[in-house]
């Protein structure tokens, strides 16, 4: 680098430091604030609801819902619960499927009002 001119040195490391800025990601640190809404009630429809959220949100399996394991974990939290009550994985592949049809719906109606 001493044989480099220091204008052309210079250059060359604000291009360098550009180029590292350029190729990270920021950080979106506070600018989204995720608000979980809470159960009041423990019904079937809030069990499948949270149960699909944590399959969709967590990257798990869809079978994780027939999973003797979790079925234990979900009866532990309501122990009077009965096993008509707990979502299998059908259940719960069904729940998320309607509600990505239902969203599919609602961003066509959004795209057609936009367009007009």
């Amino acid at each position: 680098h001493w044989a480099i001119p220091r204008d052309i040195w210079d250059d060359m490391q604000e291009a360098k430091e550009d180029a590292v800025k350029e190729g990270t990601q920021g950080k979106l640190d506070g600018v989204f604030t995720v608000q979980v809404k809470r159960p009041v009630a423990f019904t079937r429809e809030n069990v499948v609801h949270t149960v699909a959220q944590f399959v969709a949100c967590d990257n798990q399996s869809l079978a994780v819902a027939s999973k003797a394991s979790f079925r234990n974990c979900l009866v532990a939290m309501r122990p009077s619960v009965m096993s008509n009550e707990l979502p299998s994985s059908f259940d719960v592949t069904t729940y998320i499927h309607n509600k990505f049809v239902s969203w599919l719906e609602s961003l066509k109606e959004e795209l057609n009002v936009s367009k007009s």
